[in-house]
């Protein structure tokens, strides 16, 4: 029977076969088209983090899972299973916006693949790990007493597909300001989309 140590090497071969040649690309791709899905910026006019919601944060992890298995071609895990089946391992797919993983009990021993966003470099981080208990911080004193990878075994432990991926840049937020402002007050439409095309 494999090890946990096996799997974990086995999902890492897989993923990093899947994201093609390139990885630095694929993972801050990845997170890019998923933060700009919730910003919906070509809409809404807003182009960074800050500006969503706490309840729209949480739909950012939703959409790179969603990504994850949509364009690495994994297979979903069916009802009361993990996100994804990589050559038959279940896998959870964990986002943080600090690189602070919740773990639950269930998920505990499990393989997760972790991907996170380093603000202050403006770069993201994506890895596989296998969840062990002895790895994790003790449960939070909340009901659903989820646990934290502790820092040393985050950092020893991890398979690191990437650790400093640039993050792509926002197309609205790199707008100048004035052109921004001069799109964004007309109404949502032609009228929008003809004066972008002024702008640019």
């Amino acid at each position: 029977m494999p090890t946990p140590d096996q799997d974990v090497e086995k999902v890492f071969a897989h993923i990093q076969s899947a994201a093609g040649g390139s990885p630095d690309a694929f993972w801050g791709a990845l997170v890019r088209n998923s933060i700009d899905d919730v910003l919906d910026g070509p809409r809404s006019g807003r182009w960074g983090i800050v500006q969503l919601s706490g309840v729209e944060k949480t739909f950012i992890g939703n959409r790179i899972e969603m990504r994850c298995i949509e364009e690495l071609e994994l297979e979903r895990g069916g009802p009361k299973r993990l996100d994804c089946l990589i050559d038959g391992i279940e896998v959870d797919i964990k986002w943080s916006k600090k690189c602070a993983w919740m773990i639950p009990e269930e998920q505990v021993e499990k393989i997760c693949i972790a991907i996170g966003f380093n603000e202050g470099r403006n770069s993201v981080r994506a890895g596989v790990m296998c969840c062990r208990d002895e790895w994790l911080n003790p449960p939070t004193k909340q009901k659903d007493r989820k646990r934290t990878i502790k820092a040393k075994y985050g950092k020893k432990e991890m398979r690191w597909f990437v650790e400093d991926a640039p993050l792509p840049s926002n197309f609205v937020g790199e707008m100048d300001e004035i052109k921004r402002k001069a799109i964004f007050d007309r109404p949502v439409g032609v009228a929008r989309v003809e004066k972008l095309f002024e702008q640019i």
